[in-house]
């Protein structure tokens, strides 16, 4: 696993989601992160020791998004959708780029940080 030291970083989008409006500096403390991907097999056996239901397999409770295409009301509607664009794989930031809606933007904006970018000026 790696250390990441945690920041500052802009949560939030104005021209995708209305409900991540408005742009807000936010804070994340350090934390640990595994350096290589979780496998399938891993995967599948946490699944089977615990019985973790994912974000995929839950259909959204449309309470929760007012407005909500009835077309979206099954499970993996929230996370799997086509992009407009292909997404590059030479940059794992591309993916957060793309991503970053529903997951947030922390995840990208600190891996962008940890590669030397700044984010907030």
């Amino acid at each position: 696993m790696r250390r990441l030291e945690g920041g500052l970083f802009v949560m939030g989008c104005e021209t995708f989601y209305p409900e991540e409006a408005p742009l807000r500096p936010v804070r994340v403390g350090p934390y640990w992160i595994d350096e290589t991907p979780v496998t399938n097999a891993q995967f599948a056996a946490f699944v089977e020791k615990t019985g973790h239901v994912t974000l995929a397999e839950i259909a959204p409770d449309p309470a929760a998004y007012p407005g909500m295409d009835p077309a979206l009301d099954h499970p993996g509607s929230l996370v799997f959708n086509s992009p407009a664009s292909p997404v590059r794989l030479d940059n794992p930031g591309n993916w957060w780029d793309f991503a970053s809606g529903p997951i947030g933007a922390a995840p990208r904006d600190l891996a962008v940080r940890s590669r030397g970018a700044r984010i907030i000026p």
